[in-house]
């Protein structure tokens, strides 16, 4: 895929809320929670799961 996409890396993540989880993770370094606009598609459909983020 990273090919395809003329990338030097590429991923596959089964499921999108595990690649938002990398994504603000990767974003937040190791705080713990993170601000999200209510319009947002994680605060709409994920409520507090991935505004809480794991550790």
């Amino acid at each position: 895929m990273a090919a395809e996409l003329g990338k030097q890396a590429a991923i596959w993540m089964p499921a999108g809320t595990m690649a938002n989880i990398l994504a603000l993770r990767k974003h937040c370094g190791m705080n713990a929670r993170v601000v999200l606009q209510d319009q947002s598609h994680i605060y709409q459909d994920e409520g507090d799961a991935l505004s809480r983020l794991y550790s």
